[in-house]
């Protein structure tokens, strides 16, 4: 019974069935406590003791009548946010010896107050450089496909994803700096949320690139998204219908699709078309554009990686290899080449605003592919291919600092979960987390029949 309590209840069902009383706060950490022990490579630290401290205080919150927005809900955290006293090692052997942290993270200590129960904090790709997931020092989290063939299980923030598919927690913290929850969530068949940076709070987290960082979340469903953000960052919510049109971006967004992914995208603008919603192509020339800058300056994202991580490298050998070469390969890029592609980002950030200023969204596959057979990315041409495919779409967000969320809209014969990803204008996260409520509903019918 203990094993099922967190693995198919959303976080507003989870929630009730705390404030109501049909299950306590102790006896949900201590499922949440029980799957990590489970599911070994999920986790990089289990705050047990924290975890049933807090679980007692909520019981007791509960018991007065005075519950929390969150009173009982386990929640894991990306192991990028401090949590005070344990150092920090964002999923690395090399910061291990780092001091360990004073405080938690901002957004620890506002999911805290708002009754959140402290877990732990899950597993990640090391530095958050990598959209694949595969961590050498902790173990990569466990995904396989119906036939039980093992895959990548995304990343980095592939723990995150882990955790609320095995039963961890419904409510996870991950970072999105090229597609780190989006990514995941979708080879989870779960929703993945990337507001605009800065929407919520960073304070006491480890970056991987500042300009593109963004804090976001991973759930069962848009409507504990929308939840969440309203903890997380409250603002009015308007009641009125909004007005939607998509955008189908031609370009890079619906190029190199693996067939199955291009299936299933297929099927569901199908389906939104069929609901009546207006569906219009467009060639938004800017994300091109972006993409020849990156191939022809660099990635942003390793640029700034390098100059916040590059020092780690005087320990190379207890790194990653594949991210100790990444940074590597980064330390190439001159002052000046950083500065051109700043000076361009911003150009081009202006330049596309136009486009979903109206509130437009963009749909578009999440992942250009299914997640990869782990098998396959032994080989590091391989995984470097796979790794590109897979930050390819999502990156787009980032760049113009978009808020952009993934929803299933499908899988394949062997069971691999497919994403449909939303994109809107930068501020727009409330439209978004609405309009993305409604089409994950039709979504889940269609897929239903």
């Amino acid at each position: 019974m203990r094993e099922k309590l967190l693995t198919d209840r959303t976080l507003v069902e989870l929630r009730d069935a705390l404030v109501q009383r049909d299950v306590s706060a102790a006896e949900m950490a201590a499922a949440s406590l029980d799957a990590c022990e489970r599911n070994p490579y999920t986790m990089t630290l289990i705050t047990d003791e924290r975890a049933r401290r807090e679980a007692r205080h909520s019981d007791a919150m509960i018991r007065s009548g005075t519950p929390r927005p969150l009173e009982g809900v386990p929640a894991v955290y990306k192991d990028l946010f401090d949590f005070a006293g344990h150092v920090t090692t964002a999923g690395s052997r090399v910061l291990s010896g780092e001091p360990a942290a004073q405080r938690d993270a901002d957004i620890v200590t506002l999911l805290r107050s708002a009754g959140a129960v402290t877990i732990g904090r899950t597993n990640m790709t090391e530095l958050a450089f990598s959209g694949l997931g595969l961590n050498p020092h902790f173990g990569t989290p466990e995904l396989a496909d119906h036939q039980g063939v093992s895959l990548a299980p995304g990343g980095s923030s592939s723990g995150a994803a882990a955790a609320l598919a095995q039963g961890v927690a419904p409510i996870s913290i991950g970072t999105d700096t090229s597609g780190s929850i989006r990514i995941p969530a979708c080879f989870h068949g779960l929703v993945g949320f990337k507001p605009t940076a800065g929407r919520y709070p960073a304070g006491g987290m480890v970056p991987l690139a500042p300009s593109l960082d963004s804090v976001g979340v991973i759930a069962r469903s848009v409507a504990d998204v929308r939840y969440l953000d309203g903890i997380i960052s409250p603002s009015a919510d308007s009641k009125h219908q909004p007005d939607i049109t998509f955008v189908l971006a031609e370009g890079h967004l619906l190029e190199d699709l693996d067939g199955e992914v291009e299936s299933c995208f297929a099927a569901a603008i199908g389906l939104l078309s069929s609901h009546g919603w207006d569906i219009r192509t467009d060639r938004i020339s800017e994300i091109d554009a972006a993409m020849s800058l990156q191939r022809e300056l660099g990635a942003l994202v390793g640029m700034e990686a390098y100059r916040l991580h590059g020092r780690h490298l005087q320990r190379r050998n207890e790194m990653d290899a594949r991210v100790a070469r990444r940074l590597e390969t980064s330390a190439q890029e001159s002052e000046e080449t950083y500065g051109n592609m700043i000076a361009e980002r911003t150009r081009l950030i202006s330049s596309a605003s136009g486009h979903l200023a109206g509130g437009d969204i963009i749909l578009s596959p999440t992942v250009k592919c299914t997640s990869p057979e782990l098998a396959s990315l032994a080989d590091d041409d391989a995984f470097q291919h796979s790794n590109a495919r897979a930050l390819a779409n999502t990156m787009v967000a980032n760049f113009f600092d978009w808020c952009s969320i993934s929803v299933p809209c499908g899988r394949t014969k062997s069971g691999r979960e497919v994403g449909l990803m939303l994109t809107g204008g930068k501020h727009q996260d409330i439209a978004l987390l609405r309009i993305a409520e409604l089409v994950e509903a039709v979504l889940a019918r269609g897929m239903e029949k």
